[in-house]
C-alpha cells in the first residue's frame, strides 16, 4: 500500500542526487519492480480467492490464520513507517503555499509550530475518521473524476 508513496519527495530526492542524470533510469527501475512485485501479488490474490476476493486481500484469512496477522503486523509497520515520507512532503507544501518557507530557514520556531500544528492535525483526523476506506474511497472518487476531466481542459 506504501510502495507509490515516495513520489511525494521525488523533487527533493532529484535535488539531492550526485548524479541527476541517473534519475530517469532509477526511476525507470524502481517503478517498474514494483509494478512486477505488486502484478505479482494481486495475481496470488485472486488465483488463492477466485472472484470473492475481497479488496483487503488480508481480510480473505481466517481470524486466527497466524500468517495472516503476521502480514498485518508488517503492513502496521509499512504505514507508520511511511508517515515521515508523507509528513514531510505535507509540510514543504504547506510551506511554500503559505510563504513561510523563507521564514522556517531563518527561525527554528516557525518551523518546529508549522510541524508540530499539522501533526496534531493529522493525527487528530485519523482518530475522528473510523474508516480509512471513507478517505481512499473520496480520493480516488477526487482523483478518479479530475482525470476524466483534466485532458479534455488541457486540450
Amino acid at each position: 500500500s506504501t510502495a507509490y508513496m515516495a513520489h511525494t519527495n521525488a523533487v527533493r530526492a532529484y535535488r539531492e542526487l550526485a548524479n541527476p542524470k541517473d534519475a530517469p533510469f532509477v526511476a525507470t527501475c524502481a517503478f517498474g519492480l514494483s509494478a512486477i512485485l505488486y502484478g505479482t501479488v494481486m495475481l496470488a490474490g485472486y488465483l488463492t480467492f477466485g472472484s470473492i476476493a475481497k479488496g483487503l486481500v488480508l481480510a480473505n484469512f481466517h481470524p486466527n490464520d497466524i500468517w495472516a496477522f503476521l502480514t498485518k503486523v508488517a503492513t502496521l509497520i509499512s504505514i507508520i513507517s511511511s508517515h515521515p515520507l508523507l509528513f514531510t512532503s505535507l509540510r514543504d507544501s504547506f510551506l511554500s503555499l503559505s510563504g513561510l518557507r523563507d521564514k522556517t530557514i531563518s527561525s527554528f520556531s516557525t518551523f518546529a509550530t508549522v510541524s508540530i500544528s499539522l501533526l496534531a492535525l493529522t493525527i487528530a483526523l485519523s482518530a475522528l475518521v473510523p474508516d480509512a476506506g471513507f478517505i481512499v474511497a473520496i480520493n480516488g472518487a477526487s482523483v478518479g473524476a479530475m482525470l476524466i476531466f483534466l485532458p479534455c481542459l488541457i486540450y
